[in-house]
């Protein structure tokens, strides 16, 4: 009778073992599981938010881009205003001392009729 109690015991040993070892491997894979879908999301997060950085620099560039064309059109749109205004200046100051320089030889002429 010693051999099937041997046998049953042998038996006992191997199953819980089997059991133990099945549990620890299975707990093992979970841990790998765990961490490797956590190393996807942390992946999939730092992507993301390196798409929406990108994304914002981007549309940080642009802006900064639009704002600077907008400064430059609107500096040379001011520049051409200032020299319009300064060419009408000069136009108008030549006007007059045409007109001045009209208006002074017309009074010499009515004046001094005959000087020459």
């Amino acid at each position: 009778m010693a051999a099937p109690a041997t046998k049953i015991n042998f038996l006992i040993f191997w199953l819980v073992l089997f059991l133990f070892d099945d549990s620890e491997f299975s707990r093992i894979r979970c841990d790998i599981r765990a961490i490797t879908i956590k190393l996807r999301c942390d992946i999939r997060a730092i992507t993301i938010k390196l798409r929406c950085d990108i994304r914002a620099i981007t549309i940080k560039l642009r802006c900064d881009i639009r704002a600077i064309t907008i400064k430059i059109l609107c500096d040379i749109k001011a520049i051409t205003i200032k020299l319009r205004c300064d060419i009408r200046a000069i136009t108008i100051k030549l006007r007059c001392d045409i007109r001045a320089i009209t208006i002074k030889l017309r009074f010499r002429c009515t004046l001094f009729p005959y000087v020459g």
